[in-house]
């Protein structure tokens, strides 16, 4: 009996719209994040270095260590 009074007592301050309004900002806020994440996750592969360049540069590097080291 209390908590039907309760409720009827937060309806009428209108704690229930508060509520509900907190509810749906925290969805848009979760839609909000996954496409953050998917937009990340995208760019991090359309920037992807190709497979020459990261053979080149680790050629680049393996002979600048083996030249300091011989130096």
């Amino acid at each position: 009996m209390l908590g039907i009074r309760q409720a009827e007592i937060d309806k009428i301050e209108g704690k229930d719209s508060i509520s509900m309004v907190a509810k749906y900002w925290k969805k848009v806020c979760f839609v909000i994040l996954i496409i953050a994440c998917l937009f990340n996750i995208v760019h991090k592969l359309v920037q992807k270095p190709s497979l020459l360049n990261e053979i080149r540069s680790s050629v680049q590097y393996v002979d600048s260590t083996k030249n300091q080291k011989g130096k």
